[in-house]
């Protein structure tokens, strides 16, 4: 595995920041939406984790749809 450079963990993170942004705006995301914010980003199964941690630890759901909050 590739080591990151700079330039890519700063844009991770700030499409990390992006996502709690809408999930707290929201009170939850998709799974679309964090997995088309960080398709580019993500190249492992653990930063994927690492990322459904975070919006766990910020109280943000993850639904599989819109549907499923009405």
């Amino acid at each position: 595995m590739k080591s990151r450079s700079k330039k890519e963990l700063k844009e991770l993170k700030e499409d990390v920041k992006k996502l709690v942004s809408l999930g707290k705006s929201k009170g939850y995301l998709t799974y679309d939406e964090v997995n088309s914010a960080l398709s580019d980003d993500v190249e492992t199964t653990e930063e994927i984790d690492k990322v459904f941690d975070i919006l766990d630890n910020k109280e943000i759901k993850i639904i599989e749809s819109e549907e499923e909050m009405e």
